[in-house]
Order: C-alpha cells, then structure tokens, then sequence
C-alpha cells in the first residue's frame, strides 16, 4: 500500500492513541541520519528474500507450540519480540520487523546471522534508535509511521506483526501463513500496558484482516 492510500488509517491512529505526528516526523529524521552507517536494503532485496509465500510470526504464546509442531515452511518474518522465541528453537528468521522495543540482542544476532532487519522508526522510539540502530552489522531496510522521505519507506501498517503482512502484501506476497498471532491474549512483555497492547492488536486485526486484498490467501495457525 503507497502512503496515501495508508494516509487515512495513520491519521486515525493518531487520534485514537493521541500520538503526535512531529514526533514521528523526528524520530524518522533520526534514523535517516543514522542510515549512513547502515548495510542498507532496498526494496528489490527485500522483495526477492520474500518470493510468492511467507510465514509470519507474532510472540503469542501459542507460538511455541507451532514451532515444536515445525510447522514453518517459510521465507521466514518475525514479528519484534517473535525473533527472540524463533532463535530459541535454532531459527534464524529470513527477515525481523523491528520499533527495536523487545528484546534487541536476539534481533542484533539474527541479523548478524543474515535476516534483514526491516527498523521502524515512530514517535515514542527515538532513543531505542540512537542506542540500538547503529549495531546492526547486516542487512536493514528502514521504515517510519509518516510520510516517507529519504531512504525511509512506509508500506502501511502500525505494530510489527502487521507491518510485516502489510510490507509482504505490497511487494507481491500471495500467501502469507499467520503464525503466533493472538489478538486478545498476548504475551506479557515487561514495562508495558496491557491495554494500551490490546488496543494496538484490535489495530492490527482491523489492518490485516480489513485491508487485505482478493489476491492475497491469509491462512491463520494460531
């Protein structure tokens, strides 16, 4: 999805969650200015490690049980915190979606170990980018929640988990294997709101289910 067709949906989030749109703007100036120091992956790279299928996991509970069950084909998306929980099973994700707010050596090391990492940068992460951005020595494309400018890109989308399905959707995705997504019982993850996380998923279902298109197959495992 361009940004404005998505345009509509982020100015909603905006006033939903009283976010400000300077904020965003800034945060993505950051990471901008920081991309020079980065392995930078356009979207024709991202766009082949994709191909046609993807399986796309989120950091439910349920997501351990699918991987005992080996149930990924792949290429292989991790959601932010999901890569942690994938390379504790001996998985390295083919890519990581990433507001670097989880567990980032997990996220660090995947990349190291040849998963592009897709970083996005929004209003409330600014530090988290100054601390964590520069240390990613592989592949990363970078994203923002405004417009884009520069080398950032926005193919929709508001949490990890829908972003990536976003992103897999626009670059020609036809299959996307939900994997780990559990839109009312997530996994509690220190410092944060349960509300304000289940707020965020009631987002991000309305953002896959709602925005997908006829050509795109989405087939849900837990």
């Amino acid at each position: 999805m361009d940004f404005q067709e998505w345009e509509p949906y982020y100015r909603q989030i905006l006033l939903d969650f009283g976010y400000e749109g300077a904020m965003d703007q800034a945060s993505a100036e950051l990471l901008q200015a920081i991309s020079t120091k980065l392995s930078l992956c356009d979207e024709t790279c991202l766009r082949k490690r994709m191909g046609r299928e993807v399986d796309i996991c989120g950091n439910s509970p349920g997501l351990d049980y699918e991987l005992e069950e080996e149930l990924l084909a792949g290429p292989v998306i991790a959601a932010g915190s999901a890569t942690e929980t994938l390379m504790d099973f001996g998985i390295v994700p083919d890519m990581i979606f990433s507001d670097l707010d989880g567990y980032v050596e997990a996220e660090i090391e995947a990349n190291a170990n040849g998963a592009i990492a897709v970083i996005l940068a929004h209003g409330d992460n600014m530090g988290l980018i100054s601390k964590w951005a520069p240390r990613f020595k592989g592949s990363v494309m970078l994203t923002c929640q405004c417009r884009p400018f520069g080398m950032l890109r926005n193919y929709g989308g508001f949490t990890d988990g829908d972003r990536a399905v976003m992103t897999a959707r626009h670059l020609g995705v036809r299959t996307i294997r939900l994997h780990g997504f559990d839109f009312s019982n997530p996994r509690s993850k220190p410092g944060s709101s349960a509300e304000i996380k289940i707020k965020k998923l009631a987002w991000a279902k309305r953002i896959i289910y709602e925005l997908n298109t006829a050509d795109v197959r989405l087939v849900e495992h837990g």
